[in-house]
Parts: C-alpha cells; structure tokens; sequence
C-alpha cells in the first residue's frame, strides 16, 4: 500500500532519524575510549540527537513514524563550533511493507551528507554539522534502534504512526488577523 502523504502546516519543525538516549553513553564511549580522539565537547550539548531527513516539510508520511534503522558510525569532526558524526542509515526490513521501504529509502538518499550534530559552541548552528571535514573512524560501530520521527513545533518527539496522526488532526492555532494589524 503507497503512503499516504498528509500536509504539515507548520506542524512539524523537522523529520529525521532519532538517537535513543542510552546510546548516547555507546556514542562517547566509541569516540573517546575506543577510537581515541582526544575529544573536547563543546559546552553546548544536542538534547535529542538525530539525522535530519527534512526541514520544515511540506509533507509528512505517518507510515515512515516508528520505523526502525541501524546507523554505522563511520567518521567523526570537531571545528571548534560545531562536533558531529557522520553515518550510513540502514534499514530494517522486517515487518515493512514494499512501498513503505521504497519510500524509507528514497527519503535516506536525499539527505546530502548524513550526520548527527553532537554538541556545538555557542555561536554555532548545528546545521552547520554538515559542513564539517569528516575523518574516518579507526573503529566503526554501530547504533541500532533508531527510529524515525518527527520534531514538532512545540517540541515534541513524535515517533509512532499514531500520535503523528493525532498531531497532524489537531487545529492548528493561529492568531487571530485583525490582532496583527
């Protein structure tokens, strides 16, 4: 069965792929024990990690909610503003339907330089992750249990079919015209 795109409306800031917390802990482990960086953190720490599919999308597929993947640490940067790992996404095909893995896919090849903006200093734009120059990894791993979801305009985590559809039924409220003049 084809997904069924629904319009955002301004519901959802951005789609991406979300970090579980506790693999934060493997994260840091890998970086600074096992592939011995020499890391220095930046004094601001991204709350909910996560590769981003979207930015303020014009649509949004409840199907791909909830979805499963695998990310393969591969490299990692640090410029002094921004520090990252870069990934490859992998996902899991059990339990999913054709089209809903075609349309998974299509979505993790559009995104430019897959990465995960870890913490950035207090000039700095995580988006600005991307542009770092990546090094590879003397050890790749691994991060499992990585879901997709949605980050919504009033900072929720929405990772499950379910409540994205709950979220994309609700009124939206905007202000009322005559108030902005």
């Amino acid at each position: 069965m084809t997904p069924q795109a629904y319009n955002n409306d301004g519901r959802f800031l951005y789609t991406g792929f979300f970090i579980p917390g506790e693999a934060m802990s493997k994260i840091n482990f890998y970086l600074d024990k096992r592939n011995q960086l020499n890391r220095k953190r930046l004094p601001l720490v991204i709350a909910n990690p996560h590769v981003t599919v979207s930015f303020k999308p014009d649509q949004i597929y409840p199907e791909l909610f909830g979805q499963r993947c695998r990310l393969i640490v591969t490299k990692y940067a640090n410029d002094g503003k921004n520090e990252g790992i870069a990934v490859k996404i992998c996902p899991q095909r059990i339990g999913v339907d054709n089209d809903t893995l075609q349309l998974l896919n299509y979505k993790i090849n559009q995104i430019l330089i897959p990465h995960v903006t870890l913490s950035v200093g207090y000039e700095a734009k995580p988006a600005d992750t991307a542009l770092l120059d990546f090094k590879y990894l003397d050890i790749e791993f691994t991060i499992d249990d990585v879901r997709y979801g949605g980050f919504t305009t009033d900072r929720k985590i929405i990772l499950s079919k379910t409540l994205c559809l709950d979220q994309l039924q609700e009124p939206i409220e905007r202000p009322d015209e005559r108030e902005l003049l």
